[in-house]
């Protein structure tokens, strides 16, 4: 051994694999964005036939729901936002609503007390009534 370096020893031969050549797979896949139709999430629904308001959480988009009261089939298009804070607990829940009047009312998800929310013609939607 002289200097770090150990004599008799043949250098290693570095061994050059190919690799396959890329294949043409043609042009490149064509994504595009989908926008879904419908509406989902908290939903505060007022039968377009008997008036009666019903909530419910939808986990799926939907274009139409069916009232509870009558049967009948309300088309869910062009929903407003309502925010509702709970005079009880604090929490803000925000709903999408077909309701044209000047006020809502929804019971709160996690106690159960009434929240109100009143049209704010400016913002073209229901806000917390203070």
């Amino acid at each position: 051994m002289r200097g770090g370096v150990i004599e008799n020893q043949e250098p290693k031969e570095t061994v050059l694999q190919e690799l396959p050549a890329a294949e043409d797979k043609g042009p490149a896949e064509d994504v595009r964005t989908v926008f879904e139709t419908g509406a989902r999430g908290f939903l505060l629904i007022r039968c377009a036939s008997c008036g009666k308001e019903y909530s419910f959480n939808a986990k799926e988009p939907l274009e139409k729901s069916v009232c509870r009261a009558c049967g009948s089939v309300t088309q869910l298009d062009e929903l407003a936002v309502a925010e509702l804070r709970c005079p009880a607990c604090g929490r803000t829940w925000r709903y999408r609503t077909n309701s044209e009047e000047p006020e809502i009312t929804c019971r709160c998800i996690k106690c159960g007390e009434e929240m109100t929310g009143r049209w704010n013609g400016k913002l073209r939607r229901y806000m917390p009534r203070e």
